[in-house]
């Protein structure tokens, strides 16, 4: 259920896409140690009226054009042999979006509402879309920021037998991505998503961690209602 809920948050980067609802495949390379990358199918659906949205599992309400109180799960998750599972969290807070033409710059400041970890993450993108009817094409570069609270509970280690204690901080990874829409009709809908993310070395210094990215790739097909 972990990482089901990671996945949907992932299609969350499709802002704005109209209502549908249809079946998406992941893949997505494990960053730790010891563990098995992620190939799986889920459930895909966004609705959006003039005051609410669902996108995957994110809930949001809409103040105004620009301001959104969100509410989503923490994308990460951490199931490694012989260390404790970290439950999944739940972060709420704003996000503030603002549009110039074809160019969108989206921040967002959310915090841990869950009592996991009690942190909080933040983030910052910039987006552009390209549209030569029936592909849509929004290619973005951002930042993301994670206090000592969220990498910690995440990548940092008590002292055991298998891994050496490792206490990490707070980290400023940059992320990079790309999304790709094809209309077949008026009804159905192919998209693909691609996104990495530069770890930053807080992070990969953990003894648990052995990748410097964290990438995926995600592809669905969707019905449009």
């Amino acid at each position: 259920m972990k990482i089901v809920f990671f996945l949907l948050g992932v299609a969350s980067f499709l802002f704005g896409f109209q209502n549908s609802i249809g079946v998406a495949y992941l893949h997505s390379p494990t960053i730790y140690t010891k563990t098995d990358d992620t190939n799986t199918f889920f459930p895909a659906l966004f609705y959006e009226n003039e005051y609410f949205y669902f996108r995957g599992i994110e809930l949001g309400y809409k103040y105004n054009p620009n301001i959104s109180f969100i509410l989503r799960p923490n994308f990460n998750t951490r199931e490694i042999e012989g260390l404790e599972d970290k439950k999944q969290a739940f972060s709420g807070g704003v996000e503030f979006t603002h549009k110039i033409d074809s160019y969108k710059i989206s921040l967002n400041l959310l915090h841990d509402i869950s009592n996991a970890h009690n942190g909080t993450q933040s983030s910052l993108k910039l987006s552009k879309t390209f549209v030569n009817y029936p592909f849509i094409i929004t290619p973005s570069l951002g930042i993301e920021y994670e206090d000592k609270k969220v990498t910690n509970y995440y990548f940092g280690v008590e002292p055991n037998t298998t891994y050496p204690k490792y206490e990490a901080k707070e980290s400023l990874s940059p992320v990079v991505g790309v999304m790709g829409i094809y209309n077949i009709n008026k009804t159905y809908s192919i998209f693909l998503l691609a996104n990495n993310k530069f770890l930053s070395k807080n992070i990969t210094d953990s003894p648990i961690v052995e990748k410097s990215n964290k990438s995926m790739i995600l592809a669905s097909i969707l019905y449009k209602f």
